[in-house]
């Protein structure tokens, strides 16, 4: 008994791990080879320096976050800091209630259950890793987890192309000396990674083999079923972020090309015939 409750824990264990990344390990991910290297000084007085590098996560040509880091020695900041921000609405960042980016340990669980920076669908986020400044109310002022100690995971997710919610990880030192007017983020080749496209799946099943291409979407698409035939009549619903209803089509055939052009640029949820994906609307 007590060796079939283990195998049976052990299953379920491994269900819910199913879509999951732990900070750290790169298992069935891609290894990612961009160099992130953001060391800012501000040597003189009345000096402000910021510094920005941009990262393609899953290699598809489109620059997906933008991180930045600032040193200023001027009379309302000495000090500095660093931040990401997303440059499309598909990528976000694990972090805490105030919005700040969470340090996470080896081993700490990224998944669709955590706390995400911005909102899906909504406009791109800007998010903080670490700030130390003296300002104009005379005291030192610090914010964010990587206060403490600056070597960590970031936890990310992206949604791909495909539709695909692929989450990942990336080891970032981020650190400021106030006194001496610097900051530096630093993300090394190969200490980052994503998971594989395909071997994430939705946070919703997929039963069917409906695609809908290109997505991202700018006006209009080919939604297309890998099915010989259809028993009756498709019908293709899309949801904003809220859940709400906002296109219906009914498909006459397996190949069919739908306007999107009167969506406002967003995430969306797409349903058809059992079937549900993420759509990118340019």
């Amino acid at each position: 008994m007590k060796q079939f409750s283990i195998l049976f824990l052990l299953f379920f264990h491994s269900i819910l791990a199913q879509g999951q990344v732990a900070a750290g390990i790169p298992d069935n991910m891609t290894v990612g080879q961009t160099f992130i290297n953001l060391p800012a000084f501000a040597f003189n007085d009345n000096e402000y320096t910021e510094l920005f590098d941009s990262m393609d996560v899953n290699s598809d040509g489109v620059f997906d976050v933008l991180f930045s880091s600032n040193a200023g020695k001027v009379p309302d900041y000495l000090g500095g800091g660093a931040t990401v921000d997303a440059l499309h609405p598909g990528f976000e960042m694990m972090v805490d209630t105030l919005g700040w980016v969470l340090k996470l340990a080896e081993g700490d669980s990224i998944n669709a259950a955590q706390l995400w920076g911005g909102m899906v669908g909504q406009s791109p986020f800007s998010s903080l890793y670490i700030s130390s400044f003296w300002g104009f109310s005379g005291n030192l002022q610090s914010y964010g987890h990587w206060i403490a100690g600056n070597d960590g995971y970031a936890g990310f997710r992206l949604i791909a192309p495909s539709g695909d919610t692929l989450y990942g990880w990336m080891r970032t030192l981020a650190s400021v000396n106030v006194n001496a007017a610097s900051a530096s983020l630093r993300i090394n080749s190969g200490n980052w990674a994503i998971q594989d496209a395909g071997a994430s799946a939705n946070d919703e099943p997929i039963t069917g083999r409906w695609r809908i291409f290109p997505n991202p979407v700018q006006s209009t698409a080919m939604v297309v079923s890998a099915n010989e035939a259809c028993s009756a009549p498709p019908l293709l619903r899309v949801f904003d972020a809220q859940g709400r209803l906002r296109l219906t089509r009914q498909l006459n055939a397996n190949t069919n090309e739908v306007s999107f052009q009167q969506l406002p640029a967003g995430i969306y949820t797409w349903e058809l015939t059992g079937q549900r994906g993420k759509l990118i609307k340019l």
